[in-house]
């Protein structure tokens, strides 16, 4: 009995291995990744993408890409002041006060 649910569950993961692999086959071929484009559809997507682009002054840049960042040590300045303080000079022999 057991056997029968094999062969059948076999025939069945096949059929859908089959569909699946045709469907990831039709992807592949697709352009940006539409099936059933047509050519106006295609070009009204690039023009698109093209204006994006534009926008957002990446040409030529992958915006599927996560941005690389690098971060440098910063360098640590110390302000001059121009406030100019005396100190209370010390006394020379040690004498308390």
């Amino acid at each position: 009995m057991n056997c029968i649910f094999d062969l059948l569950a076999d025939s069945h993961n096949s059929k859908s291995d089959k569909y699946s692999h045709t469907n990831i086959e039709t992807l592949r071929k697709s352009e940006f990744g539409l099936t059933d484009a047509s050519s106006k559809e295609i070009k009204e997507l690039s023009e698109m993408l093209a204006k994006v682009d534009r926008i957002y002054e990446a040409e030529g840049e992958d915006m599927t890409q996560f941005p690389m960042f690098k971060f440098e040590e910063p360098k640590v300045v110390i302000p001059a002041s121009s406030l100019h303080v005396e100190y209370p000079k010390e006394p020379e022999n040690n004498v308390e006060v």
